[in-house]
């Protein structure tokens, strides 16, 4: 059973604001320093600044941390090994990272999620039987769900949590103690563990797409579905990517925005840097958190879509030991645990059957993970060895060397990826991708159709890269085609055949861009289609 298998579709959407007049001018247009100042050196900052350069941009690259990769970070084991302490999937056959992959030839694992074994709470393997019942219950939900959507949206109600339709459905059902304690560990297991969140933190309307598939497989070695590991971690691709980027400061962190019809200036302490465009790469939690101060202040419609969109915590906790004790499984990709009560350290990833090293990665998400970040290394480290004394017996050695992840307290993170917080819905994500007075641009995970992976991420800084040499090029008079983005756009299917990307079709104000699954088609629409036309194969 793929922890993904429910995820759904979710449409990406954005729209160029028109040109704004400010009376008051911030920047000199005849004094700007670089054609475009990308803020963030993670996967979409890189990203953008790659095709910018290829564009013939003169490009700089702000980056708070020491660092460069954001939120993707390999540590080296004692063994050698390559641990991902943050993004560590490649999802999906299509994945564009997976180009960088073959041309580094870089080694790769293919995870499976249907290799899993679950313990209860006794310790005890649980049967086939026991768990199919438990996904039994989670489909019944699932099409709950649904029901409660379609009657939500009728009467134009979205703030509603998943939690709150838990709860329903429970009651509606009369669910046993039992029943209930199996639908919540499914319930963890595939959406949970998924969106980095809990329930009720989730909006209803928390579908998310994690891969990108091709026609019918990944290739010969890598079957249709399957998730993929990189040996060497994923900082053998934010290297590859950074090292093709002329000019990147780390330890700048950046606080303050300034922009008008003529430029930006990005502000890091008593420094300043001014460009044409600038584009805003960082988290969406640095974002709520208001870290960085727009002058003029965003646009209210944003402001709204960063406040209503959330930020979910996965952490991780990988420990290496002296000799693996788990023998039973070494087969098996997953180990499950099922507590009765709170489904905490819920799942672990065997990493002994693609390295040959005795290394466990326990994972947890939401509240429970934000708790622990605020526990010193030794109390985290004693309630994962609680759980596996729980499953394999008291007598199990230590571990001789742990990496701990504390995303939700990252200054420059503020938690690990984006969710669909309680009130918001797929369109404050495209809400968040919207340029502003085409000046200010913004890029990553959250902006994007993938929300959540690094796939998202690059082809997030691809869109704003290519809607930059868009614009600069209309400003200078040689628009890229028969057309002017800014000035009544004309329609989808006539911007494609100019050669416009599908992921740069502009839109006109108050319609939002809907393409069709295989990528091939663009449509115009206005919010309140949406749905219908997700569920007729548009994303």
């Amino acid at each position: 059973m793929s922890l993904l298998r429910y995820s759904q579709i979710l449409a990406l959407v954005f729209v160029t604001f028109a040109l704004v007049t400010f009376s008051e001018n911030f920047v000199d247009a005849q004094e700007l320093q670089y054609d475009v100042i990308v803020v963030g050196a993670g996967i979409s900052g890189l990203v953008a600044a790659n095709d910018l350069e290829s564009y013939g941009y003169d490009v700089l690259v702000l980056e708070a941390r020491d660092r460069i990769g954001g939120r993707t970070l390999s540590e080296i084991s004692n063994t050698g090994i390559a641990l991902d302490v943050g993004a560590s999937w490649l999802h999906g056959s299509e994945h564009p990272i997976r180009d960088i992959v073959d041309e580094l030839d870089l080694k790769i694992f293919l995870t499976n999620y249907s290799s899993v074994v679950v313990y209860d709470v006794s310790g005890k393997k649980m049967s086939d039987e026991r768990i199919n019942f438990r996904y039994e219950i989670l489909d019944e939900f699932l099409s709950y769900v649904e029901i409660k959507r379609n009657e939500y949206e009728k009467l134009d109600q979205y703030d509603v949590s998943l939690q709150s339709v838990l709860e329903e459905f429970i009651q509606y059902k009369q669910l046993s103690d039992k029943e209930i304690t199996r639908l919540n560990w499914a319930v963890m297991e595939v959406i949970s563990m998924d969106l980095a969140a809990d329930p009720k933190t989730l909006s209803l309307w928390y579908d998310v797409v994690f891969r990108v598939e091709g026609d019918d497989d990944g290739g010969d070695d890598v079957p249709y579905g399957t998730d993929i590991i990189i040996q060497k971690g994923y900082t053998e691709i934010v290297n590859y990517l950074g090292s093709r980027v002329n000019e990147i400061k780390l330890n700048h962190i950046v606080d303050s925005i300034e922009y008008d019809n003529d430029g930006v200036i990005v502000h890091v302490g008593d420094d300043s840097f001014t460009g044409k465009y600038v584009v805003v790469t960082v988290p969406l939690g640095v974002l709520k958190n208001n870290d960085i101060e727009f002058t003029p202040k965003l646009p209210e419609r944003k402001q709204q879509a960063i406040d209503k969109l959330g930020m979910g915590t996965m952490d991780k906790l990988y420990m290496v030991f002296p000799e693996v004790f788990w023998h039973d499984d070494i087969h098996e990709d997953w180990i499950e645990y099922s507590d009765d009560e709170n489904n905490n350290w819920e799942s672990w990833l065997n990493l002994y059957k693609y390295t040959k090293e005795p290394i466990l990665l326990g994972f947890n998400v939401g509240k429970y993970a934000e708790h622990l970040e605020t526990l010193s290394d030794e109390q985290i480290i004693e309630a994962g060895m609680n759980i596996l004394r729980i499953i394999y017996g008291q007598e199990i050695p230590e571990p001789e060397q742990v990496f701990i992840t504390r995303w939700y307290l990252d200054p420059f993170s503020r938690g690990s990826y984006s969710k669909t917080g309680v009130g918001a819905t797929l369109v404050d994500y495209n809400i968040l991708s919207e340029p502003v007075l085409n000046r200010v641009l913004f890029a990553g995970e959250a902006t994007s159709e993938y929300p959540g992976t690094t796939h998202g991420a690059y082809f997030s800084g691809q869109r704003e890269a290519f809607r930059v040499h868009l614009l600069e090029q209309e400003r200078l008079g040689q628009p890229l085609f028969g057309f002017l983005s800014t000035v009544n756009p004309p329609s989808p299917l006539k911007q494609t055949q100019e050669g416009m990307p599908i992921s740069n079709v502009v839109c006109k104000d108050g319609y939002y861009l809907i393409k069709k699954i295989d990528r091939e088609s663009a449509a115009c629409v206005k919010p309140h289609t949406l749905d219908v036309l997700v569920e007729r194969g548009w994303a």
